[in-house]
């Protein structure tokens, strides 16, 4: 085995303690998929790889703007795509996650 995907980030942190304690860190590969506060430390340190990341804002802002299109009998897209976006050590520094994930201000 040369790597881990997990879908939550948990799974990412606790696979990382995993193969730390096993000494397998250099071994194994560890990604995930978003990225909560933890898993992006890991990240930041290069215990985790990577991260996919779906950009919850934009996916919401445009679900809105169809949802008032279909409620005021405007012209309805249908199909908008959101590609996630690939996250790592060298690009974490790079990316604004309040303008991806959720606003700063955001408390769910």
């Amino acid at each position: 085995m040369h790597g881990i995907f997990t879908a939550a980030d948990t799974m990412a942190v606790e696979s990382i303690k995993s193969l730390t304690q096993a000494g397998a860190t250099d071994k194994i590969k560890v990604s995930t998929s978003n990225l909560n506060d933890d898993a992006r430390a890991a990240l930041e340190r290069g215990t985790l790889t990577c991260a996919s990341l779906q950009p919850a804002v934009s996916m919401g802002r445009d679900a809105m703007r169809e949802a008032a299109a279909a409620i005021e009998g405007g012209k309805v897209l249908g199909r908008i795509e959101a590609p996630a976006l690939l996250v790592t050590r060298e690009k974490v520094a790079s990316y604004d996650f309040s303008k991806i994930i959720a606003p700063a201000d955001y408390q769910p």
